[in-house]
């Protein structure tokens, strides 16, 4: 459920109503009706009015509602809104389910209070309805629930209620500098165990604001098992690989698009960023490789990709339990979309999509791993990631000759079939184009278009794509583009596309003859994410990337050490 209710004298109030005290009964003006629990407060008449109390920089408004299965009598919603003097905004056409919606603030100054009037279109007597929720004798007109209001600034950004407590903040880099020490060590003792961390720290912990960047786990980790390899001879190897030098180059040819997309950038510190993110991703790459190189013990790294995949499947899992962060409807009905540790569906999808190939190329040791894996990634409810998944688990059985396996995957085939037949949709009537502040990727495409027509050379500026939206008419939408190459399109133009597609080429072409296990799970990988990238932008997000690149370099040292085997009793039998 989107937003928590407060529990206060008995009654709950959803996030965002104030009247400037702490007293949110008192932002109560007219027209709203308590629910019957935490979940459904608090109900809309066809007219209500309450009041919130925005931060000074606040431009839009964005009002959560839901609407139950028993509230929609087949006439779709919509609503009229106004907050304080400015112009209504209308909202339509609205079916069960949750939706979001962007409404203008007016300029205001720090403190001030403003009253927002809604009206709706449809609305019901509950005692109209006793079949569905029982015996009522209740004559008031109801419309929807309000779940929540949250402000936005005029470039899409949330600007928070509270800020996060800076206590927190510091414990969390304290720890993020003691793994990074404990790694170090491990590193130090044997550069197998420190890959293992790597990959188990990996998917986990959260970012937290130094300077204008973030320390993560992850990061942390990263550099310390590259302190504890710093002058391992194993990096002479990776100078003599030309697979692994062809995947650096791809990734580092992604690292100068990025700085050359700043020509016409108009903010330039997101450049810098994403600059920063690729290079993350080539030194995730180099590491995971010569680690690997270093001390050839794969079953380590099977280990450590079996445990984190395990991880993360139970953590995503429980949300069908204890509640998923979004939710959509399939077949008219409404299903959870879990997210585990990642940031959305969509980016789980997308991870798992690259550590179930691991468990089906090595199946015989992980096949309760890779079944797990396979059931979370359908359960996510992504479409794209559905499909990738589909392709990558393809690839993988391309080469095997179980034929019951065979058979699974072709239910798997059919199971996305079906879903992409009657399809997942956030209501039965129009698309709702705002969409909880992620847009349509109709909106979304076209304005990654415009932008490239803009700058067809270098692009917007990379990062600079969700800060632009409001010049497309995409009020209060901060999200990127929904597919990595519209969105490489718009921020690095034709430099970027030709560096995105040499990356597309070196990842799937330099293991598509692999024989060990690593390899063929790189192979399918990539063949599946860039395909789900068609529809989404996962690299974006560094857990997604990093794991990708952390599976490319595991993979490049396996083919390395294979060829090196091989290649050993030759030179014996010359002798």
């Amino acid at each position: 459920m989107l937003g928590a209710c407060v529990v206060l004298l008995g009654a709950y109030y959803p996030p965002g109503l104030s009247d400037g005290t702490s007293n949110p009964s008192g932002a109560l003006v007219a027209g709203i009706y308590p629910g019957g629990d935490e979940g459904q407060c608090c109900w809309l008449a066809d007219r209500s009015a309450f009041k919130i109390a925005p931060p000074a920089e606040a431009a839009v408004a964005v009002l959560t509602i839901f609407i139950p299965d028993y509230a929609y009598r087949g006439t779709l919603q919509s609503l009229a809104v106004r907050v304080g003097d400015a112009p209504v905004a209308t909202a339509c056409c609205y079916g069960p389910g949750i939706h979001q919606f962007p409404v203008p603030i007016p300029p205001h100054a720090p403190g001030s209070v403003l009253i927002v009037r809604t009206t709706q279109k449809v609305s019901f007597v509950p005692r109209a309805i006793q079949k569905e929720i029982g015996p009522s004798t209740d004559t008031r007109r109801l419309s929807v629930l309000l779940r929540g209001v949250e402000f936005r600034a005029g470039d899409g950004e949330t600007i928070q209620a509270t800020p996060r407590l800076a206590l927190w903040d510091k414990i969390g880099k304290f720890l993020c500098v003691a793994l990074a020490i404990a790694v170090f060590f491990l590193t130090r003792k044997r550069p197998i165990w420190g890959l293992a961390a790597l990959i188990l720290i990996e998917p986990l912990g959260h970012d937290y604001p130094v300077w204008h960047t973030t320390v993560a786990p992850f990061k942390t980790a990263l550099i310390a098992v590259l302190a504890g390899l710093a002058f391992h001879p194993a990096w002479r190897t990776l100078a003599r690989d030309r697979r692994a030098l062809i995947l650096l180059a791809s990734i580092a040819g992604v690292a100068a698009a990025t700085v050359l997309s700043i020509a016409h950038a108009t903010y330039h510190e997101p450049v810098i960023r994403e600059t920063l993110k690729a290079l993350e991703y080539a030194l995730t790459f180099a590491v995971a490789y010569v680690a690997l190189r270093a001390e050839p013990e794969e079953s380590f790294v099977r280990g450590a990709f079996a445990w984190t995949t395990g991880i993360v499947c139970v953590m995503a899992l429980a949300q069908e339990m204890i509640g998923a962060p979004e939710g959509t409807f399939v077949a008219g009905h409404a299903l959870p979309r879990i997210a585990g540790p990642l940031e959305g569906p969509n980016q789980l999808a997308a991870w798992i999509g690259i550590v179930a190939p691991v468990s089906l190329a090595f199946f015989a040791q992980l096949r309760a791993i890779g079944g797990l894996s396979l059931l979370t990634g359908l359960l996510t409810l992504s479409r794209g990631g559905t499909i990738g998944l589909i392709a990558a688990a393809a690839a993988v059985f391309a080469r095997s000759v179980r034929a019951g396996w065979i058979v699974a995957v072709g239910a798997v085939g059919a199971v996305a079939i079906l879903a992409l037949r009657f399809g997942f949709h956030a209501t039965p009537g129009e698309v709702d184009r705002y969409n909880g502040g992620l847009g349509t990727r109709a909106d979304l495409w076209r304005a990654a278009f415009e932008m490239f027509r803009a700058h067809p050379l270098t692009g917007v500026g990379a990062g600079n794509y969700e800060l632009l939206l409001g010049q497309y008419d995409l009020l209060g939408i901060r999200t990127h583009a929904n597919s990595w190459y519209f969105q490489s399109m718009a921020e690095g133009g034709v430099v970027m596309l030709l560096a995105i597609a040499f990356v597309v080429v070196a990842t799937i072409l330099s293991f598509a003859r692999a024989r060990t296990g690593f390899g063929l799970a790189a192979f399918a990988a990539s063949i599946g994410l860039c395909l789900h990238q068609t529809v989404d932008d996962l690299v974006f997000y560094p857990k997604v990337g990093a794991m990708w690149w952390l599976l490319l370099g595991v993979a490049a040292a396996s083919l390395a050490a294979a060829a090196t085997t091989r290649e050993e009793p030759v030179a014996e039998d010359a002798s």
